[in-house]
């Protein structure tokens, strides 16, 4: 799995499907929405709608389409960290289709493709770990180095990975976006202290910073997060400060919050 740097936090918020999911912005204003996901994958907003609130309605007869809709828009590459967890889990939750699935996933083009063997790897499935093996028999040279180096060593479980950069924030909300797991958030949570780190790292003060405005952006459009945000609040003390203006920032429109994003992205 590709890890990303600050340039890619920076990126990943101006992005227009991706950020949206992981801000929470993109769909602010699918409150209503949320009673129904899409029929179909035929926008960014479809796109964003879908994977924002699919643990509340799974929709996985729509992989195929939006993953060839993320393909055909570059925002694969663009949104790898959590796309890739996202589909991890869909792989997980779904292992009797997989075989289909890849049938009609083998029109990604080349570039999407490590995307797709990241997802599979990272599922941990015993029908993932031999569609993996029989992909590897058909892939060149250079492209099974890198699947073999990745099927090396079992996937770290999302939720126990060190978070050393925003990648990982990313990949949390991706899975939680997919599962709705309690487990993601509260692991996302601990990077909240790193708001107030007094080392002068700027790598822990952005992801800390990111965790902030994820959580409140996401607080105000899925109650679960906000719930979740409020327990914590009261039962872990060395969260409770940081906690405070994650729920502050949330009380805010999704209008103004989006803009602090975007600044503190910059």
């Amino acid at each position: 799995m590709q890890r990303g740097t600050n340039n890619r936090f920076k990126r990943n918020f101006l992005i227009l499907a991706i950020s949206l999911l992981l801000s929470g912005s993109g769909a602010a204003n699918a409150e209503g929405n949320a009673t129904a996901g899409p029929v179909a994958i035929k926008s960014t907003q479809d796109l964003v709608n879908w994977m924002t609130f699919y643990y509340m309605h799974p929709q996985p007869d729509l992989l195929v389409p939006a993953l060839m809709f993320a393909d055909q828009n570059g925002m694969v590459q663009q949104g790898e960290a959590p796309l890739t967890a996202f589909v991890s889990r869909l792989f997980a939750q779904n292992p009797k289709r997989l075989g289909v699935w890849l049938e009609q996933l083998d029109a990604l083009t080349p570039k999407s493709k490590p995307m797709l063997w990241s997802s599979l790897w990272w599922s941990g499935t015993v029908e993932s770990k031999e569609a993996l093996n029989k992909l590897l028999v058909k892939l060149p040279p250079k492209s099974q180095d890198y699947l073999m180096s990745q099927m090396a060593k079992p996937a770290e479980p999302i939720e126990e990975m060190e978070i050393k950069s925003p990648a990982v924030l990313d990949e949390l909300w991706g899975a939680f976006s997919a599962t709705g797991d309690d487990k993601y958030i509260v692991r996302l949570m601990t990077a909240l202290p790193w708001i107030y780190d007094a080392s002068g790292d700027f790598n822990k003060l952005s992801i800390g910073g990111a965790a902030r405005w994820s959580l409140a952006s996401n607080a105000q459009q899925h109650p679960k997060v906000m719930k979740l945000c409020l327990k914590a609040k009261e039962t872990k003390p060395e969260l409770r400060k940081a906690l405070e203006l994650v729920l502050a920032d949330a009380a805010k429109t999704p209008e103004g919050n989006q803009q602090a994003v975007t600044r503190t992205a910059q």
